[in-house]
């Protein structure tokens, strides 16, 4: 009885090592690249180029590269430490603005905050924390590559940083990734790769100017552009919404496609009938406000668009980005419908419409829609948050760097 007693044990043991087995691939998130040397790359596929010398570019966790491979992230170029120039250069700002006739006393105190958040981020060597390996083809042997929604959830876990991301299942890192609050989940890799001190200064003025103007709000209506700030905004808010509800009418009556109303493809210049605006205010920032809204669905997105006026140019606006926000007609209190429709001039609007043929429904959904569409603003403002995140978060984004693979690592003896 006793040998009976150990042989159920060490079975117990052995299939509790079985269960211990890695996943498969096919059950992971993560991409997975066979190296000819035999070095198997786990990470996230971000692009292959084509042309004459075919190469896959793959994002990986810096940490997990050094343990798996560290001939590879010894390819890593030593990178000279550079100089502070940051700070000399937003020492040399605040003067500039102390020896105006009228100085500007809130900016300089803001400014000379974050001048304390700038001396420490450019004292402190930040470390790398992932790597994005450029590997020619003919160093593969094979490649796989998991579906688009999966791959997703791998690009996350690593942005994340979840703990052994390579190793976990799809289910595990959608578990660990819903854990994460939705302001603090990362969604994207930092636009610039590394903090120089450019990039630095640069974001410390947009910062300051973010908060204290002059800010240009336009909202786009078709290639014209209105003022945001504008009393006549539930006019031509209104007005709007019901022509489209008017054009998909007379759309249907016609037998055309729907599309040819949607709003244009954003731009990632500023027009010059929204430059001009901006110079007339002399405003140093330009928001941009496009909605497209979705009758048949009861939905709205707004999207809004970030530009900074150039220091050496000063004709000039920089792209920044762009936030989106979402609501739908679930979202929207009724109490705020009917402020909306107690306005005078949009009940004006309402007539006119209401003479062209709009009835009591059409007007109804035309006020609930204006309000979703003031929902979805208000969130993607809230979004300019992560676009534009406060001077000290700067050292809490992630680092990443290119490395070129030339050569694979010789063997180890």
């Amino acid at each position: 009885m006793p040998s009976m007693m150990r042989l159920v044990i060490v079975v117990a043991a052995v299939s509790g090592t079985c269960l211990a087995v890695a996943p498969s691939i096919r059950s992971r998130t993560v991409d997975a690249v066979l190296l000819k040397d035999g070095t198997r790359l786990l990470g996230v596929i971000l692009a292959v180029s084509g042309g004459e010398s075919r190469t896959t570019s793959i994002l990986l966790r810096t940490v997990w590269l050094n343990d798996t491979a560290p001939g590879l992230i010894s390819q890593i170029p030593e990178v000279p430490v550079q100089q502070p120039k940051a700070v000399g250069l937003l020492e040399d700002y605040i003067r500039e603005l102390e020896s105006t006739p009228d100085p500007p006393f809130d900016r300089i105190g803001f400014l000379r905050t974050r001048l304390v958040e700038v001396r420490a981020i450019e004292a402190e060597q930040q470390p790398v924390n992932f790597v994005i390996l450029e590997v020619p083809e003919r160093h593969i042997r094979r490649v796989y590559r998991q579906p688009p929604r999966f791959r997703n959830l791998g690009f996350l876990g690593l942005l994340n940083q979840l703990p052994q991301v390579e190793e976990l299942t799809r289910k595990d890192a959608g578990r660990l990734l819903r854990e994460i609050p939705p302001a603090k989940l990362a969604t994207m890799l930092p636009h610039n790769n590394t903090l120089d001190s450019d990039t630095l200064f640069e974001h410390v003025r947009l910062t300051t100017d973010l908060e204290f103007g002059p800010v240009c709000r336009l909202i786009r209506l078709g290639e014209a552009f209105m003022d945001a700030d504008s009393d006549d905004k539930p006019v031509a808010l209104a007005a709007r919404i019901l022509a489209q509800q008017l054009n998909r009418q007379l759309a249907d009556l016609a037998g055309e496609n729907h599309r040819k109303f949607l709003p244009e493809k954003r731009w990632t210049t500023l027009p010059s009938a929204a430059l001009a605006l901006a110079s007339e205010r002399n405003a140093t920032i330009v928001k941009i406000t496009e909605s497209d809204i979705s009758l048949p669905t009861g939905t709205a997105k707004v999207t809004v668009s970030l530009f900074h006026r150039d220091r050496q140019q000063i004709q000039q606006f920089r792209y920044i980005g762009s936030v989106t926000g979402t609501a739908a007609a679930a979202d929207v209190p009724a109490a705020r419908s009917q402020n909306i429709a107690g306005d005078p001039r949009v009940q004006q609007v309402l007539e006119l419409f209401g003479g062209l043929g709009s009835g009591n429904a059409d007007i109804s959904r035309a006020l609930t829609m204006g309000a979703v569409v003031e929902i979805a603003q208000q969130r993607a403002e809230t979004s300019l948050q992560e676009l534009v995140p406060p001077v000290y978060a700067l050292a809490e984004r992630p680092k990443v760097i290119t490395i070129p693979v030339e050569d694979l690592p010789p063997p180890e003896e």
